[in-house]
């Protein structure tokens, strides 16, 4: 049976970024569909049990057979909310009247679904009132079992369900269905918690849900037998559920506290020995540390900080090899020890030109010389595709003020403050003032210089030197220049620049090893509530 292989497999959707939150979406689809119990013919029939509810718990009967859907079970019964109970509205409530704590009624908002108490129960409010207030107001006392939800703006995406289990009242903003004699309360709650509203909202501006929209709605109703023991399950499986975001929270945290541990014994280091062994630490945990899309990011940051401070090559140097700077240009947020044969120094000294693109907007035209802005610049290469195209003649004229070459670094001068790339192609373009053009000197391998300005301690920087306000921050060509960084020989250069390769490549490994986790899980998940019992 499909529910024996989901339950066998329940943990396989807990371990990717798939999550607690999909797998109780997929319970609740499984409970909707008749995947989750095997269904017993001692629990009757729903269409039969539909049928003779009397008329005043319903605003619609349900009759005939032809009604049943194929998709559901054959004991299960197609229906509608009408068939099923009565919607119920919400009432105005007086400011005057607000304020109020202790009394008999609770008055429920929106807002109250937040409560830590009201998980599933409206247990508390803010507000109540008592009962000559209610009289006064003349509004509806919900019924307990009553499912309720918001009905009116951006809280209809939460969907949030809530059960009335006391003396209860509502706001105009919230709905609730009272489920007839038929219909368990905590099975409505979870047929109504696996529908995703916002398919039903109308409105653009404010969005609300329609009760003639709502009655619309088809679905698969069992017998109230059964409607019980797909509660229990579901019971079962959410706690379950619960007992695993723990487990994985407890995970999470101790990777968590593993990769700050990390990557503090490194960012502290004092000595090459400290820094070998948090690097040690890191490659010895690796896949934990690096456990998460976020955290392989923000350890391809760190990877790319130890190479251009000379910490990769500094896990094979001795301790006589290393110096701690003391002068003016090293007072940055940069390493603070360095090998000695490094040399630190401005970016202006660096380079023989420091540039940007035209400040005029050109003519642009289907085809021709592509027009670079910052938006062509993607994460390790330029992309041409979406480019757009100016005339020979043009290209030129721009032409004599910077030429992009190969082997020039671009560098983008507002929105990703100071993202970078070489320029690996002989293909010929022009550039737009937002992206800037760095040329380096014959003894800095741009490559190197691309790893530099892309590391985080770099980004650093380029806050430290922008312009502009919060809208147009940007980067100035004469504050570049005065950008520091430390570079050794040239051999030493090509080195780090492999070694970040291949640690790069490590990082691409592991997160296409949880791409794939993932859409195995995805897939997983698909195949369970597609295959009938």
């Amino acid at each position: 049976m499909i529910i024996d292989k989901f339950l066998q497999s329940f943990e396989l959707l807990t371990d990717t970024k798939v999550g607690i939150k999909r797998l109780r979406e997929l319970i609740l689809q499984m409970a909707t569909q008749g995947l989750i119990v095997n269904q017993d013919p001692k629990d009757g029939n729903a269409l039969q049990e539909l049928s003779l509810i009397d008329s005043t718990e319903i605003s619609e009967r349900l009759i005939g057979d032809s009604v049943h859907p194929s998709q559901y079970p054959s004991s299960w019964a197609g229906a509608s909310f009408p068939n099923i109970g009565k919607w119920i509205g919400g009432n105005g409530f007086p400011t005057s009247h607000q304020g109020h704590k202790g009394l008999d009624i609770l008055f429920c908002k929106v807002s109250d679904m937040n409560l830590p108490s009201n998980s599933k129960f409206i247990l508390e409010t803010i507000n109540t009132i008592d009962m000559q207030t209610a009289k006064k107001l003349r509004v509806n006392i919900l019924p307990e079992g009553t499912v309720i939800f918001p009905k009116i703006g951006g809280a209809i995406a939460t969907n949030k369900r809530r059960l009335i289990s006391k003396l209860t009242v509502m706001d105009n903003n919230c709905m609730g269905l009272v489920p007839s004699s038929a219909i368990d309360s905590e099975w409505l709650f979870l047929l109504l918690s696996s529908i995703d509203m916002t398919q039903y909202q109308t409105g653009t501006s404010i969005p609300s849900l329609s009760q003639r929209i709502l009655d619309q709605i088809r679905f698969g109703v069992p017998p109230i037998k059964e409607q019980r023991r797909i509660v229990k399950k579901v019971n079962e499986l959410f706690l379950l559920c619960n007992e695993l975001e723990i487990r994985i929270d407890v995970r999470d945290k101790f990777a968590l506290s593993a990769r700050k541990s990390a990557v503090d014994a490194i960012a502290t280091s004092q000595t090459p020995e400290d820094l070998r062994m948090g690097w040690d630490r890191i490659k010895d945990n690796w896949e934990l540390i690096a456990g998460t899309p976020e955290s392989i990011e923000s350890l391809r940051g760190l990877i790319l900080d130890l190479a251009v401070t000379g910490r990769l090559t500094t896990l094979k140097l001795q301790t006589t090899d290393l110096i701690t700077r003391d002068n003016d240009l090293s007072e940055t947020s940069w390493s603070k020890f360095a090998p000695k044969n490094w040399n630190l120094v401005t970016l202006g000294a660096a380079c023989l030109k420091i540039s940007d693109g035209t400040h005029k907007t050109p003519k642009y035209q289907e085809t021709g010389v592509p027009f670079l802005s910052i938006k062509d610049i993607s994460a390790g290469f330029i992309d041409f595709s979406k480019t757009r195209f100016i005339s020979e003649s043009e290209h030129e004229d721009l032409c004599k003020r910077i030429k992009p070459s190969r082997g020039d670094i671009l560098f983008c001068r507002i929105g990703t403050l100071g993202r970078a790339i070489t320029i690996e192609t002989d293909r010929e373009f022009s550039i737009f003032v937002s992206l800037g053009l760095l040329r380096p000197k014959p003894d800095l391998n741009p490559k190197f210089l691309e790893l530099a300005l892309n590391s985080p301690i770099s980004h650093k920087q380029f806050e430290s030197i922008k312009a502009g306000g919060s809208h147009t921050q940007k980067l100035n060509l004469g504050a570049m220049s005065q950008y520091v960084i430390w570079y050794p020989d040239l051999s030493t250069q090509s080195e780090i620049v492999q070694q970040v390769s291949n640690l790069m490549e490590l990082c691409d490994e592991l997160e296409t090893m949880m791409i794939r986790a993932e859409d195995a899980a995805h897939k997983f998940a698909r195949s369970v509530v597609s295959v009938s019992a």
